[in-house]
This record gives C-alpha cells, sequence and structure tokens, in this order.
C-alpha cells in the first residue's frame, strides 16, 4: 500500500521588489520571511500590469521570469520551495486582480502584453494554456467577477485589507463552484500573515503544483485570523 504523504504549507500569493514596485521585500528577504513564518514554500505572484512598468516591455518580462528564478534559487539552497504564479491587472479592470497558476516561463516571455486585453480574451488565452485564473481579493474595492469565467478565487489574509471576508468568498465559490486558494499578498508593508494551503510534501515543480490544485478544487487551508 502507497503510504500517503505529509502535507506542507504553501502561500499562494507572495510579491517580491524585484518586480512588484509597491513590494519592500526582495527575493532573498522573502525566504527569510517564510522560515520565520513557518511556511514551507510560496508561489510567487508578482505584478503584471501596465502601471508596474517602466522599461521596454520585452526588457521587463525578461526581468519577471529571472525575478522567479533568482527567488527560486535562493529558496531551494534554505529548504523552502518556490513555484511560478503571476497576478494579473487588465487596463480595462484596475480594481480587479487575478492570480494566474499555470502559465510557464516560457509563455510569459513569448506572449504580448497581457494586460492589454479584455477579460474574456484573458481567460481564454489562460485557459489555451491549460491553467488556472483565480479572481484574487474578490470583496477587496470591486465585487466578484463572473464566476462562469474563472476557475477559482482566493482567501486573501493580507492584515492591510481588515479583514479576509473567507465567508463571502466561500458563498462565491460554492456559487459557482470554483477553486480556492488562500495567501497572505505579503508586500513587506506589514507582518506576514500566517496563512495557505497544504498540499502534499512530495510536489516540488509548478506543474505538480497547478495538476494539484487542478485535481483538488478545495484543498484545506489555513487561514488567518482577522486582524
Amino acid at each position: 500500500m502507497k503510504q500517503e504523504s505529509s502535507k506542507i504549507l504553501i502561500d499562494a500569493h507572495t510579491h517580491t521588489s524585484g518586480i512588484s514596485l509597491c513590494s519592500r521585500i526582495s527575493a532573498k528577504e522573502m525566504i527569510d520571511v517564510c522560515i520565520n513564518d513557518n511556511v514551507d514554500g510560496m508561489v510567487l505572484t508578482n505584478h503584471y500590469k501596465s502601471a508596474q512598468i517602466h522599461e521596454p516591455f520585452d526588457k521587463w518580462r525578461k526581468r519577471y521570469v529571472d525575478e522567479y528564478t533568482l527567488t527560486k534559487q535562493y529558496g531551494t539552497a534554505r529548504g523552502i520551495k518556490v513555484f511560478f504564479g503571476v497576478e494579473v491587472t487588465l487596463d480595462c479592470m484596475p480594481q480587479n486582480d487575478f492570480t494566474i497558476y499555470g502559465l510557464t516561463e516560457d509563455i510569459i516571455l513569448g506572449s504580448s502584453e497581457l494586460y492589454k486585453m479584455t477579460f474574456p480574451e484573458l481567460c481564454d488565452f489562460v485557459h489555451s494554456n491549460n491553467a488556472l485564473i483565480y479572481h484574487a481579493h474578490p470583496f477587496r474595492n470591486t465585487t466578484p467577477v463572473d464566476g462562469t469565467m474563472i476557475d477559482g478565487t482566493e482567501i486573501n489574509c493580507h492584515p492591510l485589507y481588515g479583514t479576509c471576508a473567507e465567508n463571502r468568498v466561500r458563498a462565491f465559490a460554492d456559487k459557482f463552484d470554483l477553486r480556492l486558494s488562500c495567501g497572505s499578498d505579503y508586500h513587506g508593508d506589514t507582518y506576514k500573515a500566517h496563512c495557505g494551503m497544504l498540499i502534499p510534501s512530495d510536489i516540488d515543480t509548478t506543474k505538480d503544483f497547478v495538476e494539484y490544485i487542478r485535481a483538488n478544487k478545495r484543498p484545506e487551508l489555513i487561514i488567518a485570523p482577522d486582524p
């Protein structure tokens, strides 16, 4: 009989200052914070939005991928797993953010500006690349988007948001049978909330992580209490 692997805690929403200009914490510091917060890994979901870009797009998207590579190197050296994610904000929907899991580094390097798409175009792009799109913090400064077009939504535990709105998020997810994730949305601007999703310890790659959350719509979550 195959022995069930133990579970590890993954923070599904984090930012580093090398790309996310609103973040105050470097890739190396982020790994230190994860260790201090007793999480086993993280998804690096740096901002992908026009307001964050102040250089030619081709140069920026390479730096976007390089920041993940650097963070993963630091994580591997310290025993922290780092998976690749993207948080996209569309020019046409500036109040909404979408965490995307499953777009590879090569897809980011080979695609044009995702933030110029319409919402249906972004969803089609994500799904055509076998990735998953979640509405991040759906009750922070906005209301949920059309749940029939997305794959999941998020219980976001950033302390400055006041509340993770868990009950409202779960009701939204239940209405459309959506997947759930959980993350700290950590930017180094306050303490890091201890939260995330529990996944099997033998998951080591972003591909395996995405396959797991695709097959498990409602993984066990660790949700930080409201501040």
